[in-house]
């Protein structure tokens, strides 16, 4: 059986991992705001935002998960992700 402070290195690696993700999609969402700069579109898109969080509480739902909670990771996430587009060159 493993121990409390092996489970808890495991827990730190995929810590490290959600963060490595998140700087990722940061990174995405700022190429996204070049692109609606360029097109002259708004930062927020309310259809896509609700869609994506619609996706992770479906998911959730399927994996036994909290919804309310998962689905306010999601806004969460989002809103890091529209603050890092409203800073693309001062966009907000």
């Amino acid at each position: 059986m493993a121990s409390i402070e092996e489970l808890r290195k495991s827990i730190d690696k995929i810590d490290n991992r959600i963060l490595t993700m998140l700087k990722k999609r940061v990174e995405l969402a700022r190429k996204i705001s070049r692109i609606k700069a360029k097109k002259n579109l708004p930062i927020r898109d309310i259809v896509r935002e609700r869609e994506v969080v619609e996706r992770a509480v479906t998911w959730a739902r399927k994996d036994g998960l909290n919804q309310k909670l998962t689905s306010d990771i999601f806004k969460t996430i989002i809103e890091l992700c529209v603050e890092a587009e409203k800073k693309q060159k001062g966009r907000g």
